[in-house]
């Protein structure tokens, strides 16, 4: 199983509310086909937005919860 280092301080930014893929995959040391599995998978939410897929914040605290806790939390 993989552990998620400590995000990086991209998103740690409180204006920013939505992360492009690659900036979460870079964020938690995972590869962006890592970050498609967990959100084709459903343990991380994302919203599509034009052509393009974003992660709100609110995802990527549920995420963290799942690895944390052990929980799967709302989308």
């Amino acid at each position: 199983m993989t552990t998620l280092q400590e995000p990086h301080k991209t998103l740690s930014n409180p204006d920013r509310r939505g992360f492009r893929v690659q900036e979460v995959a870079e964020a938690y040391g995972l590869s962006r086909s890592k970050i498609y599995e967990e959100i084709q998978n459903g343990r991380l939410g994302s919203v599509k937005m034009g052509k393009s897929r974003r992660v709100l914040r609110r995802h990527l605290d549920a995420w963290e919860d799942i690895w944390t806790h052990g929980k799967k939390s709302a989308k």
